[in-house]
């Protein structure tokens, strides 16, 4: 089963085989360690570990945080730097105001982006 969170979203999964998920009535403040896939609807202030899993800031989403994950999609309002290991896509819905460090990035058309980006390499992956 899926559920839209506004019209034009991509859907989140409710399965809770595919991990966890914050609602969008749901409004959280400080520093959350997860170890699954995470579904972030709703309102969140702190920072987000995640680094084994993926992320989605879903189109309803309110953030700001820093946020490290395996892979992280945003599809809502970020205010903070993200650090996606693997991979970090930005949709046409996306705000994201902060810096972005990871190995692979995708910004759709429509995406508002201000910050820097870092894209690291297999071979230095602090890219110092």
């Amino acid at each position: 089963m899926s559920i839209e969170s506004q019209p034009g979203a991509q859907p989140v999964s409710r399965n809770p085989d595919q991990g966890s998920r914050l609602g969008p009535k749901v409004s959280l403040q400080g520093d959350l360690k997860v170890d699954e896939a995470l579904a972030v609807l709703g309102k969140f202030e702190g920072s987000i570990n995640n680094p084994k899993q993926s992320i989605v800031v879903a189109n309803s989403a309110e953030v700001s945080a820093d946020i490290t994950a395996s892979s992280i999609k945003v599809q809502g309002k970020v205010r903070g730097n993200i650090f996606g290991v693997n991979r970090i896509e930005l949709t046409s819905t996306a705000d994201l105001v902060g810096k972005l460090q990871t190995r692979e990035v995708k910004v759709e058309e429509g995406a508002v982006f201000r910050g820097e980006v870092n894209v690291i390499s297999d071979e230095n992956p602090t890219n110092e």
